[in-house]
C-alpha cells in the first residue's frame, strides 16, 4: 500500500492507494498496517484512508501550505485508523475490492461522488459511526476552502 505525503487537495482524488505489484512514488510512502500484510487488512486500512474519516485524518495533520499538504512519516504514524480487533475490517475489504477499479471524483466535488458515497457507508459502518453524520462531514469536507480552491 502506498499512502500519499503530498496531496493537493483541490485536485486529489485518492489519499492512499493498494497496488497489484510493488512500487515507489516520490509523493507516496509505502506502509504496512501494523506490519500486518495480510491482504484484507491492507484493503480495509486503504479504503479507510480514503474514506471521509480518513481525509479527515489527513487533513488534521497537514503542513502548513493548506492546499499542497505535506505529511512527514511521524504524522503518518499518528493517523487515527481502525482497530482490528473491534471492527469489520472484513467487510470494509469486501467493499474496497469491489470499487477499487471505480473512479473517484476530485475532492471538491467528494460530496456528488457515488463512489465515495458508498466508501463512507460501509467505513461509517465498520467504525460504529452514523452514516447521516458521515454524510455530513463529506458536504462540509467539500466546501472546506482549500479542497475548494478558494
Amino acid at each position: 500500500m502506498l499512502v500519499a505525503n503530498k496531496i493537493n487537495t483541490n485536485s486529489s482524488r485518492v489519499a492512499a492507494v493498494l497496488l497489484d505489484a510493488p512500487a515507489v512514488g516520490s509523493l507516496w510512502t509505502p506502509v504496512t498496517p501494523n506490519g500486518n500484510s495480510a491482504l484484507h487488512i491492507q484493503q480495509a486500512w486503504c479504503a479507510w484512508l480514503n474514506s471521509t474519516p480518513g481525509l479527515l485524518g489527513f487533513l488534521h495533520r497537514r503542513g502548513r501550505k493548506l492546499t499542497y499538504s505535506d505529511f512527514m512519516p511521524n504524522k503518518l504514524k499518528s493517523m487515527p485508523c481502525l482497530d482490528p480487533s473491534k471492527t469489520g475490517l472484513k467487510e470494509l475489504g469486501k467493499v474496497f475490492t469491489s470499487l477499487r477499479r471505480r473512479e473517484f471524483l476530485p475532492w471538491p466535488n467528494m460530496d456528488k461522488c457515488a463512489v465515495r458515497a458508498a466508501l463512507d457507508d460501509a467505513a461509517a459502518d465498520a467504525a460504529g459511526l452514523d452514516r447521516d453524520l458521515v454524510r455530513d462531514w463529506r458536504k462540509r469536507l467539500a466546501l472546506e476552502p482549500s479542497v475548494m480552491g478558494a
